[in-house]
Formats: structure tokens, sequence, C-alpha cells
């Protein structure tokens, strides 16, 4: 089973996307995106920006289905996936077109993403979340 995994930022980000019409499927296209994949298919997609032997930190596309733009008009998400461990660690996340839509990250954007992942991981602030049942939180008691 794989587990997901997201940092305070990229919560954040959803919570304010999800005020949004044009943002509102926001968490449906993430789970879409993850829906039915494997491990190893989610640890082989192909933009990656920090490869290693069984961690691999990558950028996609995805599409937002409220738009008929594809997925270069759709949402940036940024996540480390840990093969190993079956981890998949969700840092970044934030749409191209619309209120929001934004550039790609500049490379300091990218290593403050990065910094805040690695701090919350160390402290064990990570929240997992259930992404068959649209994103829940789980708890970990």
């Amino acid at each position: 089973m794989i587990h997901f995994f997201s940092t305070e930022a990229f919560r954040k980000s959803l919570d304010i996307y999800l005020k949004k019409d044009e943002y509102k499927n926001c968490i449906k296209d993430l789970c879409d995106f993850f829906s039915d994949k494997s491990i190893d298919i989610i640890f082989t997609q192909p933009i990656l920006i920090a490869p290693n032997k069984n961690i691999h930190f990558i950028k996609s596309r995805i599409n937002n289905s409220i738009f008929n733009k594809g997925k270069s008009g759709g949402y940036r998400l940024y996540y480390y996936v840990d093969k190993t461990l079956a981890h998949v660690y969700l840092i970044g996340y934030y749409p191209k077109t619309g209120r929001f839509g934004k550039d790609d990250l500049t490379d300091t954007e990218l290593k403050i993403l990065i910094r805040n992942f690695a701090g919350e991981k160390q402290k064990g602030v990570l929240k997992e979340h259930d992404i068959r049942k649209d994103f829940i939180e789980i708890d970990n008691v």
C-alpha cells in the first residue's frame, strides 16, 4: 500500500484553491492523478528533478478538470517518492492558469519547498492522507 504525506504549505495551498470555483476540483484532480498507480509507476514519472537509487524528486503536470486545456494549463505538482518505503511526499502544488496561476517555481522557491519538507519530515509533523477517500487526513495515533 502506498502512503501519501503532505507538508503544511501543501495543505495551505489546497485550502486556498478550494475557495475558488476554477480550482474546486483540485483535490479530485490530485487524487485522480495517483489513482490506480503502483509505486513503480509513480516512481518512474517522466520529469525527474533529482533522481536517486530509491528516492526520486519529481515534477508532474496534472490536468485541471474545470478547464479544457489539458495538462499544460492545469497544475504543477512537486513530490518525493521513496520506492523502498512506498511513500509519496507531496510538497508543492500550484495552478498554471487562473487567478493563482504562476510560471515555474524559481530556484529559491524550490529550495524553500525542499527545506520545509526536510524540516517537517525530521520533526515528524507531515500529515498522511488517503487518496482513495478525497485526500482525507489519516489520524496516526
